[in-house]
């Protein structure tokens, strides 16, 4: 991999350079040098980005087969699929605990990649952040049990409340 691949998907999966560099265990000096071409990109660096890369294909697979099975079911919704981003990363972390460590705007980058595919089927995406203490109050007044499926519900909600 040549540094300007690494940086072009480094971008493309919201990853900021100090993360990556934190990840990769060298300084974020290093990390420019190899994107801008002045040093190779080390093979666990390419390693390390194509994992990530292929997390992030696997995700967004996975909630667009989601979202295509409703479709095959019910139709073409009429209005936009509204799909759950974490404001932090201490909420990301309780909620998507596959993704350890993993910046928020991961996690929305993959939301995007999803927004991506649905546009040419006419299909509206929209990030919702799940409000946590509003989405704690409803589990509890419902007696339910977090999942995913339910945090999806919950943003589908009219009345769900929007975090300020």
């Amino acid at each position: 991999m040549n540094g300007a691949t690494l940086k072009i998907v480094r971008e493309a999966l919201c990853l900021s350079a100090p993360w990556f560099a934190e990840l990769c265990e060298v300084d974020e000096s290093t990390l420019l040098a190899w994107e801008s071409g002045n040093m190779q990109v080390p093979e666990v660096a390419a390693i390390q980005i194509g994992l990530l890369e292929s997390m992030a294909a696997d995700m967004a697979a996975q909630v667009v087969d989601w979202i295509g099975e409703n479709i095959a079911e019910s139709g073409l919704p009429e209005c936009p699929v509204r799909l759950v981003v974490y404001a932090d990363a201490e909420a990301m972390a309780r909620f998507q605990p596959e993704m350890p460590k993993l910046p928020v705007s991961f996690h929305a980058g993959i939301v995007a990649r999803v927004r991506w595919a649905m546009q040419p089927l006419g299909v509206e995406i929209e990030a919702h952040t799940l409000n946590v203490a509003s989405y704690d109050a409803w589990l509890q007044a419902t007696q339910q049990e977090d999942s995913q499926a339910l945090r999806a519900q919950y943003v589908m909600l009219d009345d769900y409340e929007y975090p300020n």
